[in-house]
C-alpha cells in the first residue's frame, strides 16, 4: 500500500490488488517504529496519522519470572516521535488507502485476487486476477508481488527458493487486559516466552510451541498450552485453537501459524 501511495504521489499510474473485501486480519504485528513515523512526517502525513486511535509506548518492558524491567527505551532516539506506536494494521492500511485515493493515478481493487502472471516474449506484462464478477487481466509495465511468504506471484514467476524446516510453530491467542495494565513486550518464565501486544481491552499474545504439539497436527486430542495450565481445543473446520483457560477467569482465542521460513536460493528477485 505504501508503494502504491508513493508511486501515485509521483504521478505513476498504479493499481493495488487486495484479495479480501477489507483489511481486517487479526494476529498481525501492529508496530509503527520511530523511523516509520519520521517517514510519515517527511510525507506530510504524521499529524493526521497521530489523530487516529493508537497507543504510544516510549519504553518496552519485559517480565521475567514475575519481575518487570526495562528492555528498550525510545526516548533517547534522535527522531520526531520518541515512542513506538501500536495501531491495528487494518487501520494503518485504511489510512494509507485514504491518503492515496485523491491521486488520480491511484486505483485500489478490493476483493481482487491475483492468480497468475501475464507474459509476452518472456517478459512479465501484468497479472491475471479473480473478482466477484469473473476473471480479469491487468496489464502493467511493472508487477510487484506483495502477497506474502506463500506468494502465488512468486511461484508463477519461477523464482527459486530454499526451504529450511523449522521445529516450531507460533500460537496466537487473546487474553483480557485491564485498563491499568503496564505496557510490556512479553513475559519469560518456566521455559516459555509469551509476546504481548496491547489491543486496548485485550492482549494479543503469541508463544512458541513445538511442531505437532497441537491437536490440529497430531490428532491426539487436546494439547497443553505451554506454561498456562490450560488446554487447546480445535474449532471444527478452521485452523483455529481455543484455550479453555489460561489462568483465573481468562478466556482466549488463538490461531496456529506454521513457521517454514523461506528465502531466495539466489538473489534473483525479478523477472
Amino acid at each position: 500500500m505504501m508503494l502504491g501511495y508513493l508511486l501515485a504521489r509521483a504521478g505513476v499510474e498504479v493499481t493495488v490488488l487486495e484479495k479480501h473485501a477489507d483489511f481486517f486480519r487479526d494476529f498481525r504485528g501492529d508496530t509503527i517504529h520511530p523511523a516509520t513515523t519520521d517517514v510519515l512526517a517527511e510525507l506530510g502525513l504524521l499529524e493526521e496519522f497521530l489523530r487516529l486511535p493508537h497507543t504510544e509506548i516510549p519504553e518496552l518492558r519485559l517480565g521475567v519470572d514475575g519481575q518487570t524491567s526495562g528492555l528498550v527505551d525510545f526516548r533517547h532516539l534522535p527522531t520526531r516521535c520518541k515512542f513506538m506506536a501500536f495501531m491495528p494494521q487494518w487501520d494503518f492500511l485504511n489510512f494509507l488507502a485514504a491518503q492515496a485515493k485523491p491521486y488520480p493515478a491511484f486505483r485500489l481493487e478490493m476483493s481482487t485476487e491475483a492468480t497468475g502472471l501475464l507474459r509476452h516474449g518472456g517478459q512479465v506484462t501484468g497479472v491475471r486476477a479473480r473478482t466477484a464478477q469473473g476473471d480479469v487481466e491487468i496489464r502493467a509495465d511493472l508487477t510487484v508481488a506483495c502477497d506474502g511468504r506463500f506468494s502465488v506471484i512468486r511461484d508463477h514467476a519461477d523464482l527459486p527458493l530454499r526451504e529450511f524446516p523449522m521445529p516450531i510453530d507460533a500460537l496466537w491467542f487473546r487474553v483480557p487486559r485491564s485498563e491499568d495494565a503496564p505496557p510490556t513486550l512479553g513475559y519469560l518464565g518456566g521455559g516459555q516466552i509469551v509476546l504481548a501486544i496491547d489491543r486496548g481491552d485485550y492482549w494479543q499474545c503469541g508463544t512458541i510451541i513445538g511442531k505437532r504439539n497441537t491437536p490440529a497436527d497430531s490428532g491426539h486430542g487436546p494439547a497443553r498450552l505451554p506454561g498456562s495450565g490450560g488446554t487447546c481445543r480445535s474449532v471444527p473446520g478452521r485452523r483455529t485453537l481455543r484455550a479453555d483457560r489460561l489462568g483465573p477467569n481468562q478466556a482466549a482465542l488463538g490461531a496456529l501459524q506454521s513457521a517454514p521460513p523461506l528465502v531466495p536460493a539466489r538473489p534473483v528477485m525479478y523477472r
